[in-house]
C-alpha cells in the first residue's frame, strides 16, 4: 500500500468515525435510528516505522 493510498484510507475512516461522533451515523436496530454520539472520539493518525504501519488513536 502506497503513501497516498494509506492517507486516503485514513481520511475514509475518520470521515466515519466523524459521523458517528456527532450522533449522525444511521443505525437501523435504533428507535431513534441513529446510533449514539461519542462523548470524546479523537481522529485516528498514522505513524510509520519503515515497513510496519501503526494506527494511534
Amino acid at each position: 500500500m502506497t503513501d497516498v493510498e494509506r492517507r486516503k484510507f485514513l481520511d475514509i475512516h475518520n470521515e466515519y468515525r466523524s459521523l458517528v461522533a456527532r450522533g449522525e451515523a444511521v443505525d437501523k436496530a435504533s428507535k431513534s435510528k441513529y446510533a449514539p454520539m461519542a462523548a470524546r472520539m479523537k481522529k485516528m493518525v498514522r505513524q510509520c516505522y519503515s515497513v510496519r504501519t501503526k494506527l494511534v488513536i
